[in-house]
C-alpha cells in the first residue's frame, strides 16, 4: 500500500509535468486568432470519472479507506485515497490501519472456519 501510495503520487506529478511541456512544446495550449471564434470545448465526463466522484464524495476517506482492500484493488484505492485527499498523513493512517483490519477479519474468519 504504501508502495503504491508514494510511486502512484509521483508518477501523476511526473505525467502532469511531462504533459504540460509537451503541451508548451507544440503550443497545443494556446488559442489562436481563428480559435477565439470557435466555443471552448467542455470537459466530457465519462462513467468512470462519475463513478469515482460520486464515490468520494459519498463514503469519504474513510469509505475508500475500508473499501480498498475488498472491492477496489489496493492500487486502485491507493491512488484514488492520494488524488482526492490533501493530508499525506491521515491518507496513509486510515489505509493501512484498513488493510490490518481487513487481514485480521479474513484470517480470523480462515481460522474459525
Amino acid at each position: 500500500m504504501l508502495f503504491f501510495f508514494y510511486a502512484g503520487k509521483w508518477i501523476t506529478q511526473g505525467v502532469t509535468t511531462y504533459k504540460n511541456q509537451l503541451f508548451f512544446l507544440f503550443g497545443i495550449n494556446r488559442r489562436s486568432a481563428e480559435d477565439e471564434l470557435l466555443p471552448v470545448k467542455k470537459k466530457i465526463f465519462t462513467w468512470k470519472n462519475k463513478l469515482i466522484v460520486s464515490t468520494v464524495r459519498r463514503f469519504g476517506l474513510v469509505g475508500i479507506a475500508l473499501l480498498t482492500p475488498t472491492l477496489l484493488s489496493i492500487p486502485l484505492g491507493t491512488l484514488i485515497a492520494a488524488r482526492y485527499f490533501r493530508n499525506q498523513r491521515k491518507v496513509v493512517g486510515y489505509l493501512c490501519a484498513s488493510v490490518v483490519l481487513w487481514s485480521v477479519i479474513l484470517s480470523s474468519i480462515v481460522v474459525i472456519f
